[in-house]
């Protein structure tokens, strides 16, 4: 089949099948936030776009008011940590009738991934079916061998960071073009305002210090380092509190309390899981903290940039190219609990240095990571290396 005159774009996205009501707590996650804005600025500079979900779950409705067409192709998912083997791929190309199918119906040529999964499976599926594959990379390209033929298939490899594109594999990494993400602040933010109402919200004395961390349960986010370093801090200072955002495995979330919070400091350690206000607590919070290891990027740390927050943050991976220029003294080189708690005990200094950086910071993350820049660096890549028109 001859893909190639086929105009129209596929924006695969895994649709959450989720247990929460309201459609803002369905969003998809970062990564997909992303590719989403990504696809409604291409649609809005005329490029033909069509959202690819794998189930009719409740992201159809936040699709639908982001004005996206979509299409549901069922396709098995994959588990990140299991093997990817002959198997698993056969277990995709089984589906590839009923996706040839789909595509030839939507008129779509062009599959743009964004994330592990979904690079593995439409990779798979390039090989039987061969439209055109641009593989945009926002994790950290730890995928195994198999995949990699796959990445030298694709006719584009994109990724959000230099730290990313030096860890691509070596046989492909020359053709790795680095595009900053998109990344916007949707509503009207006071930090001031929000402060008060997150220490009302949570029960917070109007005098006490915030430190809000925001992370999935990833092990690469080191919750285990910001449990032990809040706990350490709290018993140095009680007018410090730390509030946990994200972590949801309830299991993982009492192995940590047992391990480092004891009765004495509890109070003071506030898990809060999903928020969608998530941006107005970030807002209000004094202090943003990440202690992750080898963040690809970071979409919290320039949200936060951009509402003005100050952070601690760990010097490594895409945090350093992100922050390096800008606040040095966020950065914690060489982590551990007890260099972050030393940060902690510094807030007031820390507080009183950003001052002076607020505004540079967030009107730096504000023009570097504007959709309309980005959308125009993709947009530029389509037309000249894949000869796309508009």
């Amino acid at each position: 089949m001859n893909y190639s005159s086929m105009k129209k774009i596929g924006f695969p996205i895994s649709g959450r099948k989720g247990e929460r009501g309201n459609w803002e707590e369905a969003r998809p996650g970062g990564a997909d936030l992303s590719a989403l804005d990504l696809a409604v600025k291409m649609s809005q500079m005329g490029f033909q776009i069509v959202v690819i979900l794998d189930n009719d779950g409740p992201t159809v409705d936040y699709i639908i008011r982001l004005g996206l067409d979509y299409v549901v192709i069922e396709l098995p998912s994959i588990d990140k940590r299991a093997p990817f083997d002959d198997s698993v791929i056969e277990g995709i190309i089984d589906h590839s009738a009923d996706v040839e199918r789909h595509l030839t119906k939507e008129s779509i040529g062009t599959i743009h991934t964004n994330d592990a999964g979904m690079h593995r499976i439409w990779g798979a599926l390039k090989q039987k079916l061969g439209f055109i594959h641009v593989w945009h990379e926002r994790g950290l390209f730890q995928h195994p061998a198999k995949a990699e033929e796959f990445l030298l298939a694709a006719e584009m490899v994109l990724t959000i960071t230099m730290f990313v594109r030096d860890r691509a594999p070596d046989s492909i990494r020359e053709k790795v073009i680095v595009v900053d993400d998109p990344i916007t602040i949707d509503g009207v933010y006071d930090r001031k305002q929000d402060s008060y109402w997150l220490k009302n919200e949570f029960d917070i004395p109007l005098d006490a210090k915030v430190f809000t961390m925001i992370a999935n349960g990833n092990k690469r986010k080191r919750w285990d380092m910001f449990f032990e370093a809040a706990a350490k801090s709290i018993k140095a200072d009680k007018r410090h509190y730390f509030i946990c955002l994200g972590l949801t495995v309830r299991s993982e979330i009492n192995d940590l309390k047992h391990r480092y919070l004891p009765s004495d400091v509890s109070k003071n350690f506030i898990i809060a899981g999903y928020r969608y206000d998530a941006l107005r607590i970030v807002s209000g919070t004094d202090v943003l903290v990440s202690t992750a290891k080898n963040e690809p990027l970071g979409r919290t740390i320039v949200e936060a940039g951009m509402l003005g927050t100050p952070m601690i943050i760990s010097s490594e991976g895409g945090h350093k190219e992100l922050l390096q220029q800008l606040s040095p003294f966020c950065l914690v080189e060489n982590v551990n609990a007890n260099k972050f708690k030393d940060e902690f005990d510094k807030v007031d200094e820390l507080s009183e240095r950003y001052v002076g950086v607020r505004d540079d910071v967030a009107n730096s993350m504000s023009w570097r990571f504007a959709p309309e820049r980005h959308v125009k660096s993709v947009a530029n890549l389509y037309m000249s290396v894949l000869d796309f028109t508009v």
